[in-house]
C-alpha cells in the first residue's frame, strides 16, 4: 500500500491500537507500520521474540527503524539542533 500511494513518511499506530490484546504488534510492522505507540517494553519483547522465532524478518524491522530515523533526521527540530550545535563550536 505504501508504494501504491507513493507515501514516504512514517506510519504510526494510534495509542494502544495494537496493545491490550487488540492486535498484533508483529503483524502491524509486517503490514507497514513503523512506530507502535506507546512503545512499551511489551512491544519490544514481542518483536524480539518474533524475530528469534522467524515470525518477522530483519529487513522488516530495519525498514521500520529506517523510516523513523529518516523522519527524525529530516525534521525541522533536528535541523535546528544541528544549526545551533554548529554555532556552539
Amino acid at each position: 500500500m505504501r508504494k501504491q500511494w507513493g507515501f514516504d513518511g512514517v506510519i504510526m499506530t494510534d495509542w494502544f491500537a495494537t496493545g491490550k490484546g487488540l492486535g498484533s504488534h508483529v503483524e502491524a510492522v509486517k503490514a507497514g507500520h513503523d512506530m507502535l505507540m506507546p512503545g512499551t517494553s511489551a512491544v519490544k519483547k514481542e518483536l524480539i521474540k518474533a524475530y528469534k522465532n522467524g515470525d518477522i524478518t530483519q529487513t522488516e524491522l530495519r525498514r521500520a527503524s529506517a523510516n523513523v530515523l529518516k523522519a527524525i533526521f529530516s525534521s525541522r527540530i533536528y535541523q535546528g539542533y544541528l544549526k545551533e550545535a554548529g554555532r556552539r563550536k
